[in-house]
């Protein structure tokens, strides 16, 4: 196996400081790209970089989610298809971000609420029963939407 340099990204989680400026031109010697400390890279759709505040990756993920429900808006005809997207495509950008960084309890259910995407309901029901039929479990008739507090928690207790 060879390394491809081209795309292989030295991602500082502190900034560099004096006594390691010379591992960073080391590693631009080898070939490899090197984030500064102003600089940031993005992995599996998120943003990591030495000075890159929670509230910055927020804010891209948030545009991001928007991004990718505004390219399936046309594929959501029923409330089932729409269940469908969020769960494998929209939501787990969001799933990988609170699993890797810190994200306030507040922020997550402000994020999570199925009404925040931009998908128009296929039929003209009550808010609170479609909010009730979204996320009850596929074995007692709803759509079995996993609500995004309850997914990080697993993630976050796998990785104990």
């Amino acid at each position: 196996m060879k390394l491809n340099k081209d795309k292989t990204v030295v991602l500082p989680f502190q900034p560099w400081t004096d006594a390691t400026e010379q591992l960073s031109q080391e590693f631009l010697r080898l070939g490899g790209l090197v984030v500064k400390n102003s600089g940031r890279a993005k992995l599996l759709d998120v943003f990591y970089g030495p000075q890159l505040s929670n509230s910055d990756r927020h804010q891209h993920l948030i545009a991001e989610m928007q991004t990718r429900c505004s390219l399936w808006i046309h594929r959501a005809r029923t409330l089932r298809d729409q269940v469908a997207i969020l769960q494998q495509i929209i939501l787990p950008v969001l799933w990988v971000l609170c699993q890797c960084v810190l994200c306030p309890p507040d922020w997550i259910s402000r994020s999570s609420g199925f009404n925040d995407f931009p998908f128009p309901l296929p039929v003209q029901v009550h808010q609170r029963s479609t909010q009730s039929l979204v996320f009850l479990p596929a074995s007692k008739g709803g759509l079995g939407l996993t609500s995004t507090s309850a997914m990080v928690q697993s993630l976050q207790l796998h990785m104990l």
